[in-house]
């Protein structure tokens, strides 16, 4: 009866040691495949899949849908967004450093990868912060609109609110920092007039 137990056990210990190691091995590969992604850059290992996604999100960019997206969040999205989608010069650029003039430290440069598409599929997957900052938010007003991203899971936001309001103040969500929700500039239009540089356009 010992043998028995013993052989079993034996057993245990290897399909648990096989699978640790088929696992390890996974992880090794996941990385590396990741990894010479970023390096590569993902649109020379898949050129076609790349042009079919960039041109869809330029689709859903260049054609917003504000009353679906209001719908959807519950508020009005404030003029000064309406009128950043009408501007396809801005909205074409990537990489850009917004520098507050008031801050000439890092902190005082905002980075902006990309701007976010004012359709409802892409808000859904927006992390909308559900505990805003009490001392810069209406408390228990959790509305926020998308409007850009630094390309590392951190987000510029608006505030909604139940009427149309003309502008209104730029948050942002840092992940990084323990979810910091922090006021970045008084306006949408404020921030997008500070100056800025860029690393591409078109």
């Amino acid at each position: 009866m010992q043998e028995i137990i013993g052989v079993v056990i034996n057993v245990v210990v290897w399909i648990l040691l096989i699978g640790f190691v088929l696992l390890f091995f996974v992880i090794i590969g996941f990385w590396i495949v990741n990894f010479l992604g970023n390096i590569i850059g993902w649109d020379r290992i898949f050129p076609e899949k790349f042009k079919q996604a960039a041109a869809a999100y330029n689709e859903r960019l260049f054609k917003p849908a504000p009353e679906e997206v209001e719908t959807f969040l519950g508020g009005k999205l404030p003029t000064s967004v309406l009128e950043l989608y009408e501007n396809h010069e801005l909205l074409d650029k990537s990489d850009i450093c917004f520098n507050s003039p008031t801050d000439v430290s890092e902190a005082g440069k905002w980075y902006v990868a990309y701007f976010t598409p004012c359709r409802v599929e892409d808000q859904k997957h927006n992390f909308l912060p559900k505990q805003a900052d009490k001392d810069n938010t209406e408390e228990g007003d959790c509305r926020f609109f998308e409007f850009a991203s630094d390309g590392w899971g951190n987000s510029f936001y608006v505030q909604l609110a139940d009427e149309n309001q003309d502008d209104v103040p730029v948050y942002f969500l840092d992940h990084d920092g323990g979810e910091l929700f922090e006021k970045v500039a008084d306006s949408v239009r404020v921030f997008l007039s500070w100056p800025c540089t860029t690393n591409s356009s078109e």
